[in-house]
């Protein structure tokens, strides 16, 4: 799927456990941080994060890989594969990133 610049992306994290109620809030805080993220909305048991493809950047990119690894929405986080491309690719796809495998997959031998 080939996504324009000026498209939204919406990103899926589901059941996410807070180990507490300062961590939820944390969560929270570090989501309206990120630069490239216009809304957090609810719906069941899963958040809905909307990116905007055009304003998505390095710094952008590296806390949605963070925060989706430190609260385990690491079974989602192949949908983060849609960033992969230029300027991103060089340190995004690198194979010995602790992500790899969770975005790319298992490195073929």
């Amino acid at each position: 799927m080939s996504l324009k610049a000026d498209e939204f992306v919406t990103l899926e994290a589901k059941n996410i456990v807070y180990l507490s109620p300062n961590d939820e809030a944390a969560f929270f805080e570090w989501i309206d941080k990120i630069g490239a993220v216009r809304k957090c909305e609810a719906q069941g048991g899963s958040l809905y994060l909307t990116v905007n493809n055009a304003n998505i950047d390095n710094d952008s990119l590296r806390e949605l890989v963070a925060i989706f690894w430190r609260y385990d929405v690491s079974m989602k986080m192949k949908q983060l594969l849609v960033f992969n491309r230029e300027p991103f690719s060089t340190w995004f796809a690198n194979e010995d990133a602790f992500w790899f495998e969770a975005v790319f997959g298992p490195i073929p031998l």
